[in-house]
């Protein structure tokens, strides 16, 4: 082969080394760009307020289904994100591997043309509070819509009933309260991937389990949820130890004025209403799991 022919090969060589790895940059680094959200609250102190929770949501329009849509989210300490008020994951716990763990979601299929909203209910569990999200939705192959939290979110303190559907009106809802840029005091910079939360181990997306997947035979739940807003409600003191109702990693647990059964446990199951507590004071029946 002559000179001038190795050359050229070596130049196309190298070029094509250079795009394929071009391309596997730009596909790794298509995720949201957490740099660019706020850690955000109802307030400038949340717990020496008393805001223990935020209920944070935002709209957007989406004017065709869109090719990918994800969102990466962390809280301290605990989060529940929704979109179109379809519960999509949760995270969270008293250590800060927690909040220094960002969870990546698909939210793809639960986007639609028209109107929509990403909501996330998030709890302090002491010390500070906040909530960090960020949503990258790729609308087409030219056009991407970036969403991140921020003053142009809406937020607040207590639970209302379909506060996290599109049709809720929150009008009377205040703007976030920006408590600071990604990267401030006292989370500093988050990157993903990066610490992973110890509930990422054992977590299943149930819209994209296989074929193959083994549906347990059923399972019991809480219905008509009762929220527990403050600390004094959410810490259980038995003969000395404490236990964080809903999130606490040894002892979970929830509360709701309904039990409800699901058999087989699966999307297709049949619900059955076991047991109808009433509007209780407290709200009741309670389940546990010990672990």
């Amino acid at each position: 082969m002559e000179r001038g022919n190795i050359v050229r090969h070596r130049i196309i060589f190298v070029t094509a080394v250079i795009v394929f790895a071009a391309c596997a940059f730009a596909q790794q680094s298509a995720v949201p760009d957490i740099a660019k959200a706020s850690w955000i609250w109802t307030g400038p102190k949340p717990v020496a307020a008393g805001e223990w929770e935020c209920y944070s949501r935002k709209t957007f329009e989406l004017s065709t289904k869109p090719a990918k849509a994800e969102v990466l989210i962390t809280a301290d300490n605990v989060y529940e994100l929704f979109v179109n008020g379809t519960f999509v994951g949760e995270d969270g716990g008293s250590e800060p591997v927690y909040w220094r763990s960002l969870e990546l979601y698909d939210i793809t299929k639960l986007l639609t043309v028209g109107a929509n909203v990403i909501a996330a209910r998030a709890k302090s569990l002491g010390g500070s509070g906040g909530l960090l999200i960020a949503v990258r939705i790729q609308v087409d192959k030219d056009n991407i819509l970036q969403l991140h939290s921020g003053a142009d979110w809406r937020a607040k303190l207590t639970y209302t009933d379909g506060w996290n559907k599109t049709e809720h009106d929150d009008g009377a809802w205040k703007p976030a309260f920006v408590l600071g840029a990604h990267g401030m005091k006292p989370w500093g910079a988050i990157s993903y991937p990066g610490t992973v939360s110890p509930m990422s181990l054992m977590r299943v997306s149930m819209m994209d389990v296989g074929a193959d997947f083994n549906w347990p035979a059923g399972v019991v739940f809480v219905g008509d949820f009762v929220p527990l807003k403050e600390p004094k409600d959410f810490v259980v003191y038995v003969s000395g130890s404490r236990a964080y109702f809903e999130h606490d990693a040894a002892t979970p647990a929830a509360m709701g004025r309904e039990l409800w059964s699901l058999v087989p446990a699966k999307p297709d199951g049949k619900a059955a209403l076991l047991c109808d507590a009433g509007s209780g004071v407290i709200g009741s029946p309670t389940v546990s799991y010990d672990g």
